[in-house]
């Protein structure tokens, strides 16, 4: 299983360690997929539009996509996007609730729009 993440579940960010599986993941690399960025208020979300986001890729055990899907709750959708500079296809999770009136995270990172993380 390939992962592509790029918000709470980020290196930086405990949500790994607060999952348990930090240790079960291997860092691939980083690289920009197709999208912008919303920041949701305390986790942003993956949307349809002009721009590129920045994410990590991790490799993993397929046995982490059900704790990972619970997680991420019903808002969001996981879906396979290829991500050519690593050669690879990974899961990432979209969201597809609202986004009126929530801004935008600049340069599509979320470290660099998180800077206070």
């Amino acid at each position: 299983m390939i992962l592509a993440v790029y918000g709470t579940l980020l290196g930086v960010h405990g949500a790994q360690d607060a999952l348990g599986i930090r240790d079960r993941l291997r860092y691939l690399g980083a690289a920009r997929i197709p999208g912008r960025l919303v920041d949701l208020g305390g986790f942003p979300g993956l949307v349809a539009g002009p721009g590129t986001v920045r994410v990590e890729v991790y490799e993993g055990e397929d046995d982490l996509l059900p704790l990972l899907d619970e997680f991420e709750g019903s808002s969001f959708v996981r879906e396979l996007v290829p991500i050519p500079e690593l050669g690879v296809t990974a899961w990432v999770y979209r969201y597809h609730g609202p986004v009126d009136g929530f801004p935008e995270v600049e340069d599509g990172d979320y470290r660099r729009g998180r800077s206070a993380w």
